[in-house]
């Protein structure tokens, strides 16, 4: 029976501590909950009221040789872009890996090899490296045998949505 009682006690006293941290431990704040971090915020903030869509990018006003402009960044301006219009067509796909930074650097190269647009597409779980609006399949073959003399072994061409307006490029 003592045996029975020091059990019970030990029993009442291990479910009373192990609940009792439920109980309000913490420290009330000014409201009244217990735990509760009130945080202060501002909710009135309107992030259309930011303006920041007007940024305009001008040309560069000095002239430079083809082989100063490869590698340059570029943008197509405002009116530029509305002028581009989207059709069928195809790509001259160079390269398609895992790895973005091996994607960046074939990227990089063919900047600086190709005349045409260079394209970085993430296409889960590839990165691929693409060159060219072609419009028709002829042109596309072209530039596939192009972009094989220049090192791109393994170039080849697939369907895309292609610009049919290239863009002229300029200085960011």
């Amino acid at each position: 029976m003592r045996a029975d009682l020091k059990m019970s006690v030990f029993l009442l006293l291990f479910i009373v501590s192990c609940s009792s941290s439920q109980w309000g431990w913490k420290p009330e704040n000014e409201s009244g909950d217990r735990g509760a971090r009130k945080q202060n915020m501002v909710e009135d903030f309107d992030p259309l009221s930011l303006n920041d869509d007007d940024i305009i990018v001008t040309p560069a006003a000095v002239n430079k040789s083809k082989e100063e402009q490869r590698g340059e960044e570029t943008i197509p301006t405002e009116v530029e872009m509305k002028q581009r219009e989207v059709v069928n067509g195809y790509r001259v796909q160079l390269i398609a890996v895992k790895d973005e930074d091996a994607a960046r650097k074939v990227q990089e190269k063919a900047i600086y090899l190709f005349e045409e647009e260079v394209y970085l597409i993430f296409d889960t779980p590839n990165y691929k490296v693409q060159v060219g609006d072609c419009k028709t399949e002829e042109e596309a073959n072209e530039l596939v045998q192009r972009a094989r003399s220049l090192g791109f072994s393994d170039a080849w061409k697939v369907p895309a949505k292609v610009y049919t307006k290239p863009v002229k490029k300029m200085k960011l």
